[in-house]
């Protein structure tokens, strides 16, 4: 019984102690999930940089064997903002750009590329503006009209990461 009176008399002190506790389990724990994230996404990053290398290295491979004599004329109607404009090769989900730009409209020309698939990102941010994929077959010429305003467009959207 005696326990008990001391139990009840040192209560809020037990409660405390008890709380203090699972506060800094759930901070531990908190840390442990940030650090496995952190590491989930740096791994993310260094397979897509491994496969946007593989691809690169596969593209100039092709590049010394394949007749690279395509051109594509881009012309860009934007919102007056100055954008990266990332011409890619590949699919969206396993591409690598080849020429990056800034652009605010005008004609973007991109002369002596190889065939292949082929398509814009458009964009600073997590999310980007894309054009449909296209298949470039060689001794053609290409053109191109984008137009990017806030909101409306001709172009589809992704988020960076899975370009």
């Amino acid at each position: 019984m005696e326990f008990l009176n001391k139990m009840w008399k040192w209560r809020v002190a037990i409660i405390v102690f008890a709380l203090g506790g699972w506060i800094y389990y759930e901070s531990n724990e908190s840390d442990k999930r940030k650090v496995v994230e952190e590491r989930k996404i740096a791994e993310q990053a260094e397979n897509k940089k491994t496969r946007e290398n593989l691809l690169f290295d596969e593209y100039n491979k092709n590049k010394k064997r394949l007749n690279c004599n395509i051109s594509f004329k881009v012309t860009l109607e934007t919102y007056g903002a100055n954008v990266n404009v990332e011409l890619r090769v590949g699919e969206i989900g396993n591409s690598f750009p080849i020429v990056v730009k800034q652009a605010s409209g005008g004609e973007l020309d991109y002369l002596g590329l190889c065939p292949g698939r082929y398509f814009i990102a458009i964009g600073d941010d997590k999310n980007v503006s894309t054009t449909p994929v296209e298949d470039f077959v060689s001794g053609k010429k290409y053109t191109s009209r984008v137009h990017l305003t806030k909101g409306v467009g001709n172009m589809g959207n992704a988020r960076r990461e899975t370009l």
